[in-house]
Parts: structure tokens; C-alpha cells; sequence
């Protein structure tokens, strides 16, 4: 699958299922799910069964980036974080190229308005602990980023231009050379 980054179309709301058609034992929730990954909050639909610990859903404009299976899980199902607004987690089913993930890779399913979190990665699978990030702090770590890349863009120009300035001097000093030498060799033969 060929990699993009998301785009504002990718985050509107649109409905979504879970393999089956929206019914009056199935509730529709607006949720918001973010990623450490792709560092955008995604907004989509999804078809929640109530009393299902995990099921199978489709978040149509998510599914369009990532894939199509998705594993949800419940918030207080399996995993022991009580973060303000969260929702649960979702982990993909499949391995994805062209972003930092492979698969089971674990998002956060949040309430609208909620704060932010990241799964701090642990030695240990069952000793994830949720850091809580304030809203706002991604756009600023966001201009640092690009700041920082065009920083290495320029330091990585001028190493090119030093290693080719490096290449002209050798070639000079190396002529340089070649012609002392037939210099020599005219002046031993008189």
C-alpha cells in the first residue's frame, strides 16, 4: 500500500460498522483516535455492540489509511488505564509500510475533547504506562520538527559542498604533483 499523510478529508466524521447493518441493539459513538505514529487525531464513526470485550469494527475513513481490520477494545477491558475520556484501544490486525508501525501496533481511542495520550513503550508487554500529554503540545513539537529538519537539510548541504570542495583541491594537488614530477624527470635528463 503506497504511504500519505492524512489529510483534513480523512478527519470527518462518517458512519461506520461492525460488519452489520446500525441497529437498535448496536449504539453509533463519535470517537476520536490518535496515534504517536502518525501524530494526528482522527476523527470517524464507529458501530459499537454493547457488552462485546472486542470486536471487529470499520472505521471507514481510518480503514481508507490503514487497512481494512482493526481489532477495538473496550476501556477497562484488558488494560488497566483510567485516563480522563479514555475509550479503549484499538491494535492493528495486519503489518502496514510506509509509517513507524508494524503490527498490533496500539492506539487511543478518546472521548471528543479529551487529552491526549501515549503508550509509553515498556520491556514488559502488560507494563504500558499512559503519559498524558497537554492539548496544543503537538503543534509546537510539530514547527520544532520541521525547524530541526531543515537545520539538517542545510548541514547536510554544506558536508556535500565541503567533500566536493575537498575532491577539486585533491584533483588540483594531484596535477600538481604529476606536473612536478615530469619536471624532474625533463630536468634529470639534461
Amino acid at each position: 500500500m503506497a504511504s500519505r499523510r492524512p489529510t483534513e478529508e480523512d478527519s470527518k466524521v462518517d458512519q461506520g460498522s461492525v460488519g452489520q447493518e446500525p441497529s437498535a441493539s448496536n449504539t453509533t459513538e463519535r470517537i476520536q483516535i490518535w496515534s504517536p505514529s502518525i501524530r494526528h487525531w482522527r476523527f470517524d464513526t464507529a458501530v459499537i455492540a454493547p457488552g462485546s470485550a472486542c470486536n471487529i469494527i470499520t472505521f471507514p475513513k481510518l480503514t481508507a489509511l490503514l487497512g481494512p481490520h482493526v481489532e477495538y477494545s473496550k476501556a477497562g477491558d484488558n488494560n488497566p488505564h483510567q485516563h480522563p475520556g479514555f475509550r479503549g484501544m484499538i491494535s492493528l490486525r495486519i503489518e502496514h509500510t510506509g509509517y513507524e508501525w508494524g503490527s498490533n501496533h496500539e492506539f487511543c481511542i478518546l472521548q471528543d475533547n479529551a487529552p491526549p495520550i501515549v503508550m509509553r513503550k515498556s520491556s514488559k508487554p502488560d507494563n504500558r504506562e499512559p503519559l498524558v500529554l497537554p492539548m496544543g503540545n503537538w503543534a509546537a513539537s510539530s514547527k520544532a520538527d520541521k525547524k530541526r529538519r531543515q537545520e539538517n537539510r542545510e548541514k547536510a548541504k554544506k558536508r556535500e559542498g565541503q567533500k566536493s570542495k575537498d575532491k577539486d583541491k585533491k584533483e588540483e594537488y594531484d596535477k600538481d604533483e604529476e606536473g612536478r614530477e615530469q619536471l624532474d624527470k625533463a630536468a634529470q635528463k639534461t
